[in-house]
């Protein structure tokens, strides 16, 4: 198959809307934009789809904090080890905008996954207190020179460099949460700067101007531009983001961005992580770490969903990152989640022996035949049968086990061995498609890199079979 290179709380083994079927014990809930799955008869894990597309983007606009371009190159290798190829963009506060602009910005909607860490502004209450500097009104008003510079009681006379429309454009956009795109340096220049790149986009590029605009980070949504010197950002609105980002459908979008929230409806993403309150560097970095080392399966299988991820808890600036109301589960590809053996006859000596490999994400299942089952005698006539595997449903994998009775006596194993390019995530024919075995690193079950087969060895008896081994 050819292969492609891209808040709300919910208690772990609860259902999200869909519709349910119950098959051999095991509940399951058709995938969709709110749906997930749970098995129920065996210790619960949450069956997730992996995100439509193997590529992502990380665009980092603190890129002049170690801190923030270590975090952002540890996620970005996580993603690179599961199967997706990974664009970066980033900028700062004293590096200016950098590769982090509006155009690459806009860029990323599509991606499988998209992590954002940024600024994002409150709607603020109270527009109407402020004023562009220089603007003739009562009083004079203050602007900052330089950095360490005294603060400057300029006369009404001053020229704003705003024109009457982007002035009132700006403040009746206050009431609006805005998410930081674009750094403009602080210097002389900065404000013109930021108004000339401003005017480009909505004049010249096509913008549209209802979805941007200009903060100075510093003062707060709700002030025009005050100093000259910067620095300031272009922000995008909600409906800006929807205008934009909301047609693409994505897998996981990561938002590390103060209030983030608010914009979780801009997006079409089946997980959407968020900030209701201000987020704080390092403890928001290091709660990423967390969260995103649980989703590449460093704290076991049963976490690598983002619903199980978020809520094992454990964050400093807890309850977030948070789930984002109607989010559908995820995982980064696919893996073993659980393994049942049930004997149909207990006690008979020549009773068949079903075994079921569980998946926490839905599976293409096309190539069932792609399982290597083989029973591995120690001596004697042959121990037993093995069936050929099958797909109960899309999450479980079985065959049969049959003893022979001429060798009730005999000791055996039975090996199975999961070939990770043929068991894959639906719709499959992708890298981040492909399975996260138990080989590399070795018995350590869905742990990154995926691309690696599964190998399970179960012991037996001639007339007993115990599934386990191998991780």
């Amino acid at each position: 198959m050819p292969r492609t290179g891209v808040r709300r709380l919910v208690r772990l083994g609860a259902t999200v809307a869909g519709a349910a079927a119950v098959v051999s014990g095991v509940c399951v809930l058709t995938p969709g934009r709110a749906s997930s799955a749970v098995i129920t008869q065996y210790p619960p894990f949450i069956v997730g789809q992996i995100p439509p597309h193997p590529t992502a983007a990380i665009f980092n606009n603190f890129a002049d904090v170690q801190a923030d371009v270590s975090t952002m190159g540890t996620l970005q290798g996580y993603l690179q080890n599961e199967g997706y190829a990974v664009s970066s963009f980033a900028g700062g506060e004293t590096l200016g905008a950098g590769t982090a602009t509006l155009p690459n910005f806009l860029s990323m909607a599509g991606n499988g996954v998209v992590i954002i860490d940024s600024h994002g502004f409150r709607p603020d209450a109270s527009p109407s207190q402020h004023q562009c500097p220089g603007r003739k009104y009562k009083g004079i008003y203050p602007i900052p020179g330089p950095p360490g510079s005294k603060k400057q009681k300029v006369p009404e006379a001053t020229t704003c460099l705003l024109t009457k429309e982007e002035e009132s454009w700006f403040k009746l956009q206050a009431h609006i949460p805005y998410m930081q795109v674009e750094w403009y340096a602080m210097g002389p220049n900065s404000l013109q700067q930021a108004l000339d790149q401003y005017r480009t986009y909505t004049q010249i590029d096509g913008y549209p101007a209802s979805d941007l605009r200009l903060i100075d980070p510093g003062a707060g949504p709700s002030v025009p531009p005050q100093s000259k010197y910067g620095p300031f950002v272009l922000a995008i609105s909600p409906t800006g983001l929807a205008h934009y980002f909301g047609a693409h459908q994505m897998g996981i979008v990561d938002a590390i961005v103060c209030h983030s929230l608010y914009f979780a409806s801009s997006f079409s993403a089946l997980s959407y992580f968020g900030y209701k309150q201000v987020t704080c560097s390092p403890e928001d970095l290091g709660d990423q770490l967390k969260l995103w080392g649980r989703l590449v399966g460093l704290q076991g299988v049963g976490l690598r969903d983002t619903l199980s991820a978020q809520n094992a808890g454990g964050f400093s600036e807890a309850p977030c990152p948070c789930l984002a109301p109607g989010f559908s589960p995820v995982v980064l590809s696919p893996a073993v989640a659980a393994e049942n053996s049930t004997q149909t006859n207990p006690g008979s000596d020549s009773s068949p022996t079903t075994v079921d490999i569980f998946f926490d994400a839905f599976m293409n299942t096309s190539d069932a035949g792609a399982a290597q089952v083989v029973s591995q005698n120690t001596g004697g006539a042959g121990c037993g049968s093995v069936s050929p595997a099958t797909w109960v449903n899309p999450i479980d994998l079985q065959f049969t086990f049959t003893p022979n009775p001429p060798n009730l006596n005999g000791a055996g194993r039975v090996s199975v061995t999961l070939p990770a390019i043929a068991f894959e995530a639906q719709p499959g024919g992708s890298t981040n498609s492909e399975l996260d075995g138990n080989q590399n690193p070795a018995n350590t079950n869905g742990v990154l890199p995926n691309g690696d087969d599964w190998v399970q060895s179960g012991t037996l008896s001639c007339n007993t079979f115990q599934s386990g081994g191998g991780g």
